[in-house]
């Protein structure tokens, strides 16, 4: 498939629990538009997804800038279940003048490993 001059390959997979967004560049997060995926090898393919940081990021920007409350959930979950660059999630909030919202999310994730 041809799309304003890119290449489009896809395929259609019935599943109704896994949400795949899939975008062209660049990716940003709030501001930041210095985003670089990583590469992951998933059944000897290489897809690109976020970091855990970048992931934990654009969940924290859906809860700061749309109030959703579950979005500020899943934030803690990645950051329950995945390593992560807490001064980088930091520095991001502070950017994104959200200082409280970094405490939020830092508070939630250090409540299950208290």
């Amino acid at each position: 498939m041809i799309l304003d001059g890119f290449t489009v390959i896809f395929s259609i997979l019935v599943c109704s629990h896994i949400f795949v967004e899939i975008v062209s560049g660049p990716i940003a997060i709030g501001d930041d538009y210095k985003i670089v995926p990583d590469t992951v090898a998933v059944s000897g393919e290489c897809i690109r997804i976020l970091s855990p940081t970048d992931c934990i990021k654009d969940r924290l920007a859906s809860y700061i800038y749309f109030g959703a409350r579950e979005c500020l959930d899943q934030a803690i979950l990645v950051g329950r279940a995945q390593p992560y660059v807490s001064v980088e999630i930091e520095r991001w909030c502070r950017h994104e003048k959200s200082d409280a919202v970094f405490r939020e999310f830092k508070s939630g994730v250090d409540a299950v490993l208290s």
